[in-house]
């Protein structure tokens, strides 16, 4: 049985398994008892919306904390049943019920929910209970691997959700659905059962705003990634492939649409058509309008597998089914995951030695080649021969976290940057936007906003250890004489405040970042490295660049939240943004890619942004960075697409100068190439 992922785990509200009622055990009568569930329901109500029943995310013995937590629970059920307080004792039996389960103790779990289906003509306006005993009945017997009972608890739950008109919750029960069908080997059925998990979800998605509805799109991404493994179970491998599209990015495409392109297109509904209903020769002409190769990946985590689709600019499509197990990796999640609390694996090794901590030298080159045999040598031989054929890497979650260009082939030693010009982009969809947007600002602009080792605040110091970068200085006054940047227009040491920096932003063709950069929680989120779950928790884009401090902004930072908020009002004309300074490309993984200082510069109008993916050396970036923009002009007559092409050039002589990929393979380009 696949198990990779946690099932979904209905609870009545969103409460997070593992957080104990305070003090059940001093609360005397059963109504207080109630209350304190009912109080945990408006307090959590908007937790995990596209799981409104919560998940089963703790592990075993987390409920052992101070030893009470099951025998205060069963000593309230037992004063509810005293009192008849059945709807009291039923919300009881739930949480019984699921800490039973997450503490593997099956038997107890299943007569905890079995109480709540005796009693349910007693109960039967308490719709939600009675759905949530279904589910986790049916949960429960599926990690039994008793697929055909679960299947049985599922149906007779959804029908309960049917009659109610509770769309969150045909949702979340389809798609539990659709895992026990896979599970069985009855892909037909699951792949409907997941298309109608979609279909209920979109029935409500209408009524969030649209920093919501990205959040809302995130939280279906297993979804749409199982039904193209559903899919492909059944040999629809062009079905699998639309999906593929339509399930990553759509809201940041809508978003896009709305804000540059509504007079442009408000009649062209067709084209709107695109995002919620791609089309194979849709994908194609994408691949044909950028005569480049496009290589979209899905992760199925479910299965610890990964879809890779290549489509080639002639109007073939090819695609592969990657099993990590037998690639010998435990799981997707460890092998490429960048948080530390999930402990080290090939990737994390690689991410660790480029920020210099605890990896022995040579590490990082297995961990390239090791990446490089997974995601490159199944498709190597559909990517084009020619190196200055343009192939655009669309990943998903964790693979936006990927290096492509340093990725090395073992058996030349060569890196796929030395064979491709390589860009990256959220999805196919987001290619035509950006491509449409860079021809709407291609003349609004010919001057270049320089950004250079800021004065640090005593704040950003202190807090954060940063020290001055006499090399960003150095970069920033080369790429102004390259670019021939008026003075006034380059920002270095303590002239380069927020004020400074904000007051005509919107007017620069260029703008170069040159400083400290830092992914940062700006608030608290759950503890995982996807994106946040509560949409609210969207009000706050993270991450940070380190400017000079002023009277008006003592901390000296400049934060992807300011920029998106100034650029709501004044949408940037810049056709690329360069963010020459660390983690610049970290983001919370959101189905968009990177939640964090590139999805803020994607929303406010940039077409091409250059971010970081880990800590980048003062002098190697200094290096590479002047070569971009010395090839940027050369190149510009020469490759239409050519800010990859530049950055390609400035690798490979940084590469001659800094053999150690660690100081040229952290750049990437997002958006248009």
């Amino acid at each position: 049985m696949f198990s990779s992922v946690p099932r979904v785990v209905f609870l009545l509200v969103p409460i997070l398994i593992g957080v104990t009622p305070t003090n059940i055990h001093t609360i005397i009568q059963v109504e207080q008892v109630h209350q304190v569930f009912l109080t945990r329901e408006r307090n959590s109500s908007k937790q995990n919306l596209s799981d409104p029943r919560g998940r089963q995310q703790t592990s075993k013995g987390e409920y052992t904390e101070e030893g009470k937590y099951i025998e205060e629970l069963e000593e309230a059920f037992k004063l509810s049943l005293e009192i008849g307080d059945l709807q009291a004792a039923a919300h009881i039996s739930a949480e019984l019920g699921i800490t039973y389960f997450a503490l593997e103790e099956h038997d107890s779990a299943i007569e905890a929910f079995q109480f709540i289906l005796d009693i349910e003509k007693q109960i039967e306006e308490d719709s939600d209970i009675i759905s949530l005993a279904y589910n986790n009945l049916g949960n429960i017997y599926s990690s039994l691997e008793q697929h055909e009972e679960s299947v049985q608890y599922y149906l007779k739950g959804l029908s309960l959700d049917q009659r109610e008109g509770d769309f969150i919750g045909q949702g979340t029960t389809y798609y539990n659905l659709g895992l026990a069908y896979f599970d069985i080997g009855r892909f037909e059925e699951s792949a409907q059962a997941f298309r109608d998990s979609i279909y209920a979800y979109e029935n409500i998605e209408d009524n969030f705003l649209p920093e919501e509805q990205i959040s809302w799109s995130d939280e279906q991404i297993d979804i749409f990634n199982m039904l193209q493994r559903s899919l492909i179970s059944q040999n629809k491998y062009s079905e699998a492939l639309v999906f593929a599209e339509r399930g990553r990015a759509r809201y940041l495409n809508e978003f896009l649409m709305d804000r540059f392109f509504f007079e442009e297109l408000k009649d062209a509904d067709h084209i709107r058509q695109e995002i919620e209903n791609p089309t194979i020769e849709s994908l194609v002409q994408a691949s044909r309008d950028h005569e480049a190769t496009l290589v979209v990946y899905t992760i199925v985590r479910y299965t610890n597998e990964i879809i890779v689709w290549v489509i080639q600019p002639d109007g073939h499509i090819r695609n592969r089914l990657i099993a990590l197990e037998e690639n010998s990796f435990e799981s997707l999640t460890n092998f490429v995951s960048i948080n530390p609390s999930r402990g080290d694996s090939s990737f994390h090794s690689l991410i660790n030695s480029a920020r210099g901590i605890d990896t022995e030298a040579g590490n990082e080159n297995t961990s390239l080649e090791t990446l490089y045999d997974l995601l490159i040598e199944p498709i190597k031989a559909w990517l084009p021969n020619d190196a200055n054929e343009l192939v655009i890497f669309i990943p998903q979650l964790e693979l936006f976290k990927v290096p492509f260009a340093a990725l090395q082939d073992s058996r030349t030693g060569k890196y796929l940057i030395e064979e491709h010009t390589i860009s990256i982009s959220p999805s196919v969809f987001t290619l035509k936007l950006t491509v449409r947007r860079q021809g709407q600002i291609e003349n609004l602009g010919n001057e270049a906003l320089i950004i250079g080792n800021p004065t640090l605040s005593d704040y950003v110091r202190n807090e954060y250890m940063f020290s001055p970068l006499d090399g960003a200085e150095a970069e920033s006054n080369a790429i102004a004489r390259l670019l021939d940047v008026n003075q006034e227009n380059l920002l270095l040491n303590e002239n380069a405040t927020k004020s400074a920096i904000m007051k005509n932003l919107n007017s620069f063709k260029y703008i170069h970042f040159a400083t400290h950069g830092l992914f940062e929680n700006l608030r608290i989120y759950p503890p995982d490295h996807y994106a946040p779950v509560l949409p609210s928790a969207y009000e706050i884009i993270p991450g940070f660049l380190a400017i000079a401090p002023s009277a008006q902004d003592p901390k000296g930072q400049l934060t992807a939240q300011e920029i998106y908020e100034y650029t709501l009002n004044y949408p940037l004309n810049a056709n690329m943004v360069v963010l020459s300074a660390c983690q610049t490309g970290h983001g919370y993984l959101s189905s968009g890619g990177p939640f964090g200082l590139p999805y803020a510069f994607l929303l406010a109008g940039t077409p091409s942004i250059v971010v970081s993916l880990w800590n980048i050396s003062d002098g190697g970036t200094q290096f590479l960075m002047e070569e971009f923009y010395y090839q940027l002009l050369e190149s510009e007559d020469i490759y239409r697409l050519n800010k990859s092409h530049a950055l390609r050039q400035a690798m490979l002589s940084t590469m001659e100068e800094y053999p150690d990929p660690k100081t040229w393979g952290a750049f990437v380009l997002i958006g248009q190439p």
